[in-house]
């Protein structure tokens, strides 16, 4: 045998002996990574999974903050000065598609609606173990259905046009019925399927608060009556008025809030922290979980000016989503 082939033996065996090693111990699954059927195993997984969900769903990045202040960020109600950045684009109607807002929304939108779906179908397959944990984890597939719901409903109009008879065939968003595995390639699906996965989810998630056991939850989850009022604003929007104004009656008597009647309560709904009466739903918010706008606590969490309506931390939603009918 040559010089040359016993070179090319021994490097040809080096190899073989260097991708098998790769194979057995250098070849790890990064601890990070955690399969969600492994991740979401015992009642209190599926408890941390659905609070890291309100995280997403109240960072400034989505409903604590760019959501609510990007449509008030383009009109009279805000100014900007030749110090501002934040939304200054939007408020010169110059929207990029790479503009760092819109890309955050639909990022931080789905990464919960991801979320969402992940607990809706291990929790399907969740192995009883006690009447209440079974229970238990059907009240956070019920939340799960809910905020699933509420995060395509506010992708779909900001991403699509509005729904009506001309408009509900063209492109909405991507609807996520599942985990939709790393990598895959999705579609935009039309308006109106939008619109009826989001009352499909609706649907489901009081389906989930009707089985035994299930217990209701404060107002800041979405609560029973945050599905009704949601409902109420999806039929609202697709100008099925009269369904609009059931699931809001539904919210309203579910809520057991009322209206307030005095010009102190009204303004202490906007200027306090104080829950009224006519909260359904809002987001709790540490004082430090903001991106800072300005000086005042209002500005850092809604991003609009000083006299903004929004109160700071709590509160931020419940005024703003709820669905009210004189009483």
């Amino acid at each position: 045998m040559t010089m040359k082939k016993i070179l090319f033996a021994l490097l040809t065996g080096w190899m073989a002996i260097s991708f098998t090693a790769c194979d057995d111990f250098l070849t790890e699954t990064p601890s990070t990574s955690v399969p969600t059927e492994e991740a979401l195993v015992t009642t209190q997984d599926f408890q941390n999974a659905l609070n890291g969900v309100y995280y997403t769903l109240g960072s400034y990045r989505f409903l604590g903050r760019d959501v609510l202040a990007i449509g008030d960020a383009p009109t009279d109600i805000t100014s900007h000065s030749v110090a501002t950045s934040h939304f200054y684009d939007i408020f010169r109607y110059q929207i990029l598609d790479t503009n760092s807002y819109i890309e955050e929304i639909w990022a931080y939108g789905y990464w919960a609606i991801d979320r969402c779906a992940r607990i809706i179908k291990e929790g399907a397959s969740f192995k009883e173990v006690t009447k209440g944990d079974l229970t238990e984890v059907e009240g956070c597939i019920a939340q799960a259905y809910a905020i699933k719901a509420l995060c395509s409903f506010y992708l779909t109009n900001m991403f699509g046009l509005p729904y009506s008879e001309a408009n509900k065939t063209t492109l909405g968003i991507v609807n996520v019925t599942e985990p939709v595995p790393a990598y895959s390639q999705v579609s935009r699906v039309s308006v109106e399927q939008n619109y009826s996965l989001i009352l499909d989810d609706i649907t489901k998630a009081k389906e989930y608060y009707a089985k035994e056991g299930v217990e209701n939850v404060g107002k800041q989850y979405m609560n029973t009556a945050a599905v009704a009022a949601l409902e109420a604003r999806v039929k609202l929007y697709m100008k099925n008025y009269e369904g609009a104004i059931t699931a809001a009656q539904e919210a309203i008597t579910l809520s057991g809030g009322t209206i307030v009647s005095t010009k102190e309560d009204y303004k202490n709904m906007y200027t306090t922290l104080a829950v009224s009466t006519e909260d359904i739903f809002f987001i709790a918010k540490a004082e430090d979980d903001y991106f800072i706008l300005g000086s005042d606590p209002c500005h850092r969490i809604s991003g609009r000016n000083k006299n903004c309506p929004a109160p700071p931390g709590t509160g931020l939603l419940g005024y703003y989503f709820g669905a009210y009918l004189p009483l």
